[in-house]
């Protein structure tokens, strides 16, 4: 997974070569007893060296990275990706990230993420569920929300969600 930033930090452009190579068995994944919540966007991968620290542990930032990748996608299935935001002149930045590491993941193990949405106040917050299934044990490696503000892309200022936002990040 490739996410490119500008100088701004603000993504232009999500690659996702795993995606193409991908073997998710959706119905397994969904039927799943460990989900906390029935996931809304689902996707497999698996742990590579080049995600390991020096303990040989996946590194709690490529975890990171992985929930921001989710989110993105998750929203741009949703109808939100990068030019809606521009067009509609806003954006949701994180605020808080909570984030429970329960089970150490290492190269080569098949990893089930999912996310969803938990809350939308329908002003300024939303808030987004994740967690991350080891394919084989069926055991949650990590559990966490993020809280998102809507905020204006040309000024970087808290600002209503628009409608779009509304419709898309209200809990099912």
């Amino acid at each position: 997974m490739n996410i490119d930033y500008d100088l701004g930090g603000r993504i232009t452009a999500i690659e996702d070569n795993d995606a193409k190579n991908s073997s998710l068995n959706a119905p397994a994944a969904i039927d799943c007893a460990e989900w906390r919540q029935r996931p809304e966007h689902l996707r497999e991968l698996v742990v590579t060296a080049e995600d390991c620290d020096a303990l040989g542990h996946t590194n709690n930032v490529v975890y990171l990275r992985w929930l921001e990748v989710m989110a993105w996608q998750h929203s741009a299935v949703a109808g939100l990706d990068w030019p809606a935001y521009q067009r509609l002149n806003r954006a949701m930045v994180a605020r808080h990230h909570d984030i429970t590491y329960l089970q150490a993941t290492v190269s080569g193990d098949r990893l089930w993420l999912a996310t969803w949405r938990e809350f939308c106040d329908g002003r300024l917050r939303f808030r987004r569920g994740y967690q991350i299934i080891n394919v084989a044990s069926r055991k949650t490696v990590l559990q966490g929300t993020t809280e998102w503000v809507c905020v204006r892309v040309d000024n970087g200022r808290a600002a209503r969600m628009p409608a779009e936002f509304v419709a898309a990040y209200s809990p099912c």
